[in-house]
Formats: structure tokens, sequence, C-alpha cells
């Protein structure tokens, strides 16, 4: 497992309902992988399955694990036949605000279809948190016109194919698209190796993986080492590092 706390047994439940919230942190920075930090950090009494922003969709609980995002006692679920945290997947919607919303947007529907095919999942089966808890959540479409809109979306056809058949035993998801801003990050990945590398002499350790021979490391943290920038050009859809 990715994090160390704040998830549960599902009981013998079977997930029926996708719950979608926001995370209301529109601070700079606030993307998924930082999501994923603060609730490895400790006990935060509260936690989701999947942070989606736009780049990438990082998954911190196992779906077969019950995560802690919308309660097992409140009455409001009622009216949709008990949605509970053991009968439901959790996904938060990052809102940085040095993000670009729109392609976290569109992340978060490519996550959803996927989710509705592997878990035979209706769109009438999808909800906000406010259904289940009255929380104004996901805040940034929360309207009734925002809503109605995402959920058509998640009807229409899936662009992005994700590999989520062992999403909670520890293997690496692969996606197969020509879109590749998503970098979908599984449980090997959040743990994986250590790789070195020699820079102008200086040696530096980082999170990677060698596979057949070839290491590989994250880009932003190869940045982050070497007080460079990392960003997206999507014109030239290339990555850019700045000193």
């Amino acid at each position: 497992m990715p994090i160390k706390y704040n998830f549960s047994s599902r009981k013998g439940q079977k997930i029926k309902y996708l719950v979608i919230h926001d995370t209301g942190n529109s601070g700079v920075g606030a993307n998924a992988l930082n999501h994923f930090k603060f609730f490895s950090g400790g006990n935060r009494n509260a936690s989701a399955h999947y942070f989606v922003d736009d780049h990438q969709i990082v998954q911190i609980i196992g779906d077969s694990f019950s995560a802690w995002h919308c309660g097992d006692t409140q009455g409001y679920g009622r009216a949709l036949n008990g949605v509970r945290n053991c009968t439901s997947i959790g996904i938060e919607l990052c809102i940085n605000s040095d993000g670009n919303y729109q392609k976290a947007y569109e992340n978060l529907v490519e996550l959803v279809k996927n989710l509705m095919v592997k878990f035979n999942i209706n769109v009438h089966f999808i909800c906000r948190h406010y259904d289940v808890s009255r929380k104004r959540c996901p805040g940034s479409f929360f309207t009734k016109n925002l809503w109605e809109k995402f959920l058509q979306d998640v009807q229409k056809p899936i662009k992005i194919k994700l590999d989520l058949s062992k999403s909670s035993v520890g293997v690496p998801v692969q996606q197969k698209a020509l879109d590749e801003r998503i970098k979908f990050v599984m449980d090997e990945i959040l743990k994986a190796d250590r790789v070195k590398v020699n820079y102008n002499g200086k040696e530096i350790e980082l999170r990677g993986k060698n596979i057949q021979g070839t290491n590989y490391v994250s880009i932003r943290d190869l940045a982050e080492a070497l007080n460079l920038k990392v960003g997206w050009n999507q014109d030239k859809k290339i990555v850019e590092l700045r000193g």
C-alpha cells in the first residue's frame, strides 16, 4: 500500500458507487503527488482512493480497501441506497492554481469512465460528496448544470484506456493512448527503487526503476534536485526544463 494510514476493510461489501470530490485546495503546488505526500505523512483522519491533476492520476489506496472519504454513518446517502466508504471509490480532483483545470477535469472524466467499466457502475451510481453528506463538494463543479455536464461527459466513449486490473496489489498501471499527458502513478512507482545520478561530480539519488538494464527516473525529481523548474509545453508536446 502506498500509504499506511486512514483506510480499512470493505467488510465484504461490493463497490457500487463512485463519489466525486475536489480537494478544495487551490494553493500553488497542491497537485496529486503532493496530496499523496501529505496523506502519507501521518494520520489525517481522511483519505481517498485517487487524486487527479492536469498531469497525472495518483492512487494512494487500493480499490479493495475502504478509503475514508464520505463516512459510514450519515443518513443522506440513503436516497442512493446507502453510499458509504465501504461501498464506494473516492476520487479527488486537484484544483491547484498553478495547474490547468480543464486538463485535470478531462483526466478525471477518463478515470471515471474506466472505473465504470471495471466495476460495472451505471452513471446513476456516480454522486457528489454533497449527495452523501451535504458538504459543498466538489466545489469546482457543484452547481446542477456543471454536475449534469460531468455526468454527460463520463458517458462518452473512453479516450484513454487504463489498465486498472491490478490496482490494489501494487503493480504499475499501464496506459495505451496517443495522448500521454496522464502519467498514472501506482503503488510500485510510488515506492520505487533508488537510482544514483552523477551531475558535474555531484552524486544525486533519485526515485527510479531499472527496467531491462535501463534506468528510468522522474523528470520532475531530477529537475528539483538540479534546482530547475519543469513544465509542459502543450503546443510543442514536450517537457521544458528552466533554470
